[in-house]
């Protein structure tokens, strides 16, 4: 079935969008205004000393640690706790505001994708209602 070729994503170009492709024309394929944003926000990140943070040996051990002893999404949606296996390790405070509670087992949450927020922080996150509480236990050796 033939269509009409559709236009370029690129704002104000109007060429015809390369056929099979994301929607860009050949000019715009490989340098458009969203990959350079998405440059440019990386660089700036870059700089960032709390993005830096969860690229140390403390944070991605401490992730793990997390991720291992919490499989499940401590997430409740209607009282109800979500299934989904955990992926992320999520701050109630931002190390935005407190970097001392980077790892701190009272101030992270494992969450799925589905249930993670985009937001810096959720400190209106009420125990018991929002998440489930899954309290540190020391392993047993033996």
């Amino acid at each position: 079935m033939l269509s009409a070729p559709k236009s370029c994503r690129e704002p104000g170009c109007g060429k015809p969008a390369v056929r099979g492709g994301q929607g860009w024309c050949a000019a715009h394929e490989t340098a458009n205004s969203t990959v350079e944003s998405r440059r440019a926000f990386d660089r700036d990140r870059a700089d960032d000393e709390v993005r830096r943070l969860y690229g140390t040996v403390r944070w991605l051990g401490y992730r793990l640690f997390v991720l291992q002893r919490r499989p499940i999404c401590q997430k409740k949606i209607h009282g109800v706790r979500c299934r989904n296996a955990a992926t992320l390790v999520h701050h109630i405070i931002s190390p935005r505001v407190r970097r001392d509670l980077l790892t701190d087992w009272d101030n992270t949450l494992a969450l799925c994708a589905d249930c993670h927020t985009p937001e810096a922080g959720t400190p209106h996150w009420r125990r018991g209602v929002d998440y489930e509480y899954v309290p540190f236990e020391t392993p047993m050796v033996g």
